[in-house]
């Protein structure tokens, strides 16, 4: 029995389905040749050198999904230094904050002990020590018994420029 299909006369069935899909295999590669060469002038049409180019301008325009899988790992990594950059700083703002106020705390504590023995008489609370006549006469007693001008002011609760 002969079939007749697209113009041309076949023995048989399969022999004409045989005949038809290898007709389609040629057109689908026909079409997907021009999709190619299409795809490879469209960078050009817009202005661009290369597809890639291409790809990189459109992903600022797509949903995050998409430019996630686009950009890839480099965009990702930039934002992760970022963010990491962001979050070192607060935290070295954060150590530098801490080892202040502790240091303050030291400081206060050694002041405070010498303070009170200094200027028992102050009717208000200074932040510097007041440096009396009786005061200075100690200093200079602890000086001429060759004590280190260091240990004075610690002494005292002054610093080394006032002894």
């Amino acid at each position: 029995m002969a079939i007749q299909t697209l113009g041309k006369k076949y023995r048989n069935e399969s022999e004409a389905i045989r005949a038809l899909q290898n007709e389609l295999s040629r057109i689908e590669e026909q079409k997907h040749a021009r999709e190619e060469e299409i795809m490879k002038e469209l960078p050009n049409q817009v202005g661009l050198s290369s597809v890639d180019e291409l790809i990189r301008a459109l992903a600022e325009h797509a949903s995050p999904a998409v430019r996630k899988k686009v950009l890839g790992t480099a965009a990702r990594k930039k934002r992760a230094r970022k963010k990491t950059a962001r979050k070192s700083a607060a935290k070295k703002g954060a150590r530098k904050t801490t080892a202040k106020k502790a240091t303050r705390k030291k400081r206060a504590a050694k002041k405070g002990a010498a303070k009170k023995d200094v200027a028992k008489k102050a009717t208000r609370k200074r932040s510097r020590t007041r440096v009396t006549e009786e005061t200075i006469a100690k200093m200079k007693e602890a000086f001429d018994s060759k004590m280190s001008g260091s240990k004075i002011a610690k002494q005292f609760g002054v610093s080394l420029s006032t002894v």
